[in-house]
């Protein structure tokens, strides 16, 4: 079953720009991982700007291809439609509307989970405009109560006593010893991190009118680590006490709580290793992919990458047998070396054409001198030969005057011949006639 795929941004899909978009996009144009891969040097580039530090997660990206490409390795290994949901932010939705679940790896061995959260009874669905705002104020409320609990109790004013309260309220949705200092909020980084929280989530809603219900479809996530995925897995579930469930999470999942909802909490597992350098650069890879850190919108506090160790050798064989069955991890391959064989040919036509052009520029040259070549030739024609042909010229032209004369004079000349030979011919004749006369007066006289 193919995922469908709105127009975003959206109601449901408020935050859509930067690599995220350009992320999925390509993947929606079915473009290969190491497509993909050349948006890495953006996600550098924020991590650098990042307030939580992320010189670590930076380090290894530019680090990856004088490491073995490792992190290029476990790219290819994610599933393309859990890869599509994480980096839009909609695992929990997708997963419900998903036919048999969206595809991931199994909880065995280690690897890196991502955590996606949506209410009960919404079929994968977050909050509305409107609980995002009460959400907020919760939260804001709850600031105020880490405020007032470092007041005496008996210097507390009213307002700070109430906000202590709801405190106390939020704290105990999912714990049993509650105090009046906060649980989620213990120092003033944590209440810097509250607030970039608080404004993310009104960003996620900044363009929908109020008592608008539609449910978001995305929502914030959480990338774990975990050396045994069973272990991590469980410690974020909604049954202890959140001890060792990531601070914001926690919060956030208490305060859904307190607000008279029922959060359910997504789990999956996008990338298995089978390498012991692995786990710190999957760690780094899903973190970005997802937009994790609580600067950018999700729930991650520290800079990942600080996982490194070595492991049960059986065990990353079994990763290894896992990872390796998956047809999907074949089909990115094949794509990605398509999409390298298509650069190397165009590099070699590149190549080629550059060297055709060389060819043409010489024969542009050498036509170019052959025109300079003519050009000189007509110049030297128009500077002697032409002066030559019109001295013969004038000649030619003189003795046809000449020639016209002598004609005439031909012409006169056959005239007289002609006028001569008549008279010629007339004294001929007279003489024949004369004779003629004679005779006959001879014979006259004889008679």
């Amino acid at each position: 079953m193919t995922l469908s795929k709105p127009t975003l941004p959206s109601t449901g899909i408020p935050l859509f720009d930067g690599y995220r978009a350009s992320l999925v996009n390509r993947l929606d144009a079915r473009d290969s991982r190491y497509e993909l891969s050349l948006q890495f040097p953006d996600i550098i580039k924020e991590f650098e700007n990042l307030p939580l530090g992320a010189t670590r997660s930076a380090k290894i990206f530019e680090q990856d291809p004088y490491e073995g490409w490792t992190m290029m390795q476990l790219f290819h290994a994610i599933p393309d439609e859990l890869l599509r949901s994480i980096v839009l932010g909609t695992v929990a939705y997708d997963d419900i509307q998903h036919q048999c679940h969206l595809p991931d790896y199994s909880e065995d061995g280690l690897g890196v989970y991502v955590i996606a959260i949506s209410i009960e009874g919404r079929n994968g669905a977050f909050l509305n405009t409107d609980e995002i705002e009460m959400l907020t104020q919760s939260m804001a409320t709850y600031l105020e109560a880490y405020e007032a609990a470092k007041v005496t109790k008996a210097s507390r004013s009213r307002a700070q006593r109430v906000a202590i309260s709801c405190s106390r309220v939020v704290d105990g949705q999912y714990r049993k010893n509650v105090t009046d200092e906060p649980y989620f909020v213990r120092s003033d980084a944590h209440a810097d991190q509250v607030k970039t929280v608080i404004s993310w989530f009104e960003r996620r809603v900044a363009n929908n009118s109020p008592g608008d219900l539609t449910f978001l479809h995305q929502c914030p996530l959480y990338v774990g680590c975990s050396r045994v995925l069973k272990d991590g897995l469980k410690d974020s579930c909604l049954t202890n006490q959140l001890d060792n469930m990531s601070r914001l999470l926690g919060f956030t999942l208490s305060i859904i709580s307190s607000l008279g909802l029922t959060p359910k909490i997504t789990k999956k597992v996008p990338i298995k290793i089978w390498q012991d350098k692995q786990l710190p650069v999957a760690e780094v890879l899903l973190i970005a992919l997802s937009q994790s850190p609580y600067a950018q919108g999700g729930f991650n506090v520290q800079d990942g990458g600080n996982t490194a160790g070595t492991f049960n050798p059986s065990v990353l064989v079994a990763s290894y047998q896992e990872v390796m069955f998956k047809p999907h991890l074949r089909a990115n391959l094949e794509r990605s070396l398509k999409d390298l064989d298509d650069r190397r040919q165009f590099i070699d036509n590149h190549a080629t054409m550059r060297a055709l052009l060389k060819d043409i520029v010489k024969i542009g040259g050498d036509l170019e001198a052959a025109v300079d070549q003519v050009r000189d030739q007509v110049r030297v024609f128009k500077e002697s030969g032409l002066k030559s042909i019109e001295m013969k010229t004038e000649q030619l032209t003189a003795q046809c005057v000449e020639l016209e004369s002598n004609a005439e004079i031909l012409e006169d000349m056959l005239c007289l011949f002609k006028r001569l030979k008549v008279i010629q011919e007339s004294e001929v004749a007279g003489e024949v006639t004369g004779e003629g006369a004679a005779e006959e007066d001879a014979a006259g006289e004889a008679s």
